[in-house]
């Protein structure tokens, strides 16, 4: 994502994860927390309180610009969304947020996922840089490339 677009996913992401703490508060009974009327017990809780963190490091490693920031959030959107349905009557609009991440995570997965140019880009190097050929190169290396650049290989290693 570009610049500005990141920062405000990432910060959305990062709310709405700490949103998420607000369910840990009730189900721990930490605090009375009035916006959610749903019964929230201590093993939601903590199902509330992972979903959260999910969100809010899917949201740091976005902002960070970590390249595999998007199998977090996915994660997190599916495990975000878990607990909103187990209480939607008080945090179904936290599917809106849900619905940003999961688009920010699509993009992630098509920019840097394991099928993207990138990664292609990535493990053709890793192929090309791997040890190089054994030996001298030979008028068959040569015989595959253009005339003029297999020209300039004779020239630089001082055959005509």
């Amino acid at each position: 994502m570009k610049g500005v677009l990141r920062w405000v996913v990432a910060v959305v992401v990062i709310l709405h994860g700490m949103i998420h703490f607000l369910g840990a508060v009730k189900g721990f009974g930490w605090a009375d927390v009035n916006q959610l009327k749903d019964p929230i017990g201590p093993a939601m809780g903590a199902v509330w309180l992972a979903a959260g963190a999910l969100a809010v490091v899917a949201g740091v490693l976005l902002a960070r610009r970590v390249r595999w920031w998007w199998i977090v959030g996915a994660v997190a959107a599916v495990a975000s969304q878990a607990v909103i349905f187990t209480s939607w009557n008080d945090a179904r609009v936290g599917s809106v947020a849900n619905v940003v991440l999961l688009a920010a995570v699509v993009y992630g997965f098509a920019a840097q996922g394991p099928a993207s140019f990138r990664a292609k880009y990535r493990r053709q190097v890793k192929t090309a840089l791997k040890a190089p050929p054994d030996g001298v190169v030979t008028e068959v290396d040569l015989a595959t490339l253009p005339p003029a650049v297999a020209t300039y290989v004779r020239s630089s290693a001082g055959k005509p």
